[in-house]
């Protein structure tokens, strides 16, 4: 029974050490990594999974916290996940319409609208180095 007691305390200890929303006893105008010097007054970068201001060196969650970077890559996993369903919800057509799909259809609208930019940025060039010239 001491043993369960013993791992409790450890496990509370440790989620008190590697908890984001613990405050760091350190001076604020520094990064709150352990061992880091860097002032963040002005150029601090603030983490949005533990709202905390890091120097540019640990401004990413990888770099100041395993907890963020789980955070985040879950996040990720999920906006994924959800990105693939809708692909595969618009692949899904009956087979013998004879309409094109989907993505078939965004796919032409795509290039078409990539082919009018492209047109626009060429012809926005041209008059610029048109100007160029006839000075």
């Amino acid at each position: 029974m001491k043993d369960s007691n013993k791992d409790d305390e450890i496990d509370k200890l440790l989620s008190k050490i590697e908890n984001p929303n613990v405050e760091n006893i350190k001076d604020p105008s520094l990064c709150p990594v352990k061992g880091c010097k860097a002032k963040i007054t002005l150029t601090g970068m603030l983490c949005h999974q533990c709202e905390k201001k890091y120097c540019i060196k640990h401004r990413l969650p990888e770099d100041h916290s395993k907890i963020c970077k789980q955070r985040i890559d879950k996040s990720e996993a999920q906006q994924y996940k959800k990105e693939s369903y809708h692909f595969i919800d618009k692949e899904r057509k009956e087979s013998g319409s004879g309409e094109k799909t989907t993505m078939e259809e965004d796919r032409i609208e795509l290039e078409k609208r990539f082919k009018k930019d492209l047109k626009k940025k060429q012809n926005q060039r041209k008059k610029k180095n048109n100007k160029g010239k006839k000075k």
